[in-house]
Formats: structure tokens, C-alpha cells, sequence
């Protein structure tokens, strides 16, 4: 499949629905559409500060990794991304 096989609304649909139930402080980048090894993943961000709790959960997902992180005027920025299955379903 290629990028552009995907319905990248339902994928960022997907992503608020999962972000909303397990990492509420997180933001779903909707600008951003990338393929980790054929599968369609989603950005998400979120501030170090304070969500030690949220960063370590990232670490522990199978769905999740995290990538370079940021520094910004308000503190650290977490990136990750968030893994789909090649259908479009997400695996927590």
C-alpha cells in the first residue's frame, strides 16, 4: 500500500480516540502523514514537564515509539508516533 492508499482523517480520528483515552496531555500532529516499515503512523507531542507518568506509559506501548524530542521557550517536548497496523487498526 502507499501513503496515500490510507484515509488519513480516520487514522488522526484514531489517534484523538487513543491519545484521548491514554495520554490525554498529548497532541495529534494532523499535518504529518509517514510509513514506519509499510505501516501508517501518526505523530503526537506533549510537554516533559509534569507527565513523567504519560512518558513512561510511551515507553511501555508496542504501538508507540518515541522519537527525538524538542526544546522549546516553555520546556522539553516529547515527540512520538503512534504505529498502525497495516489495515488501519491500531494494536495497544
Amino acid at each position: 500500500m502507499t501513503i496515500d492508499s490510507y484515509d488519513w482523517d480516520e487514522l488522526y480520528a484514531r489517534a484523538n480516540e487513543f491519545v484521548s483515552k491514554y495520554i490525554p496531555v498529548a497532541t495529534v500532529n494532523t499535518s504529518c502523514k509517514s510509513f514506519v516499515n509499510n505501516r501508517p503512523s501518526v505523530n503526537i507531542s506533549l510537554t516533559a514537564k509534569g507527565n513523567a507518568k504519560y512518558i513512561k506509559l510511551i515507553d511501555e506501548m508496542q504501538c508507540i515509539r518515541k522519537l527525538k524530542g524538542v526544546n522549546s521557550k516553555t520546556g522539553r517536548i516529547v515527540n512520538a508516533e503512534i504505529i498502525f497496523a497495516t489495515d488501519g487498526s491500531l494494536e495497544v
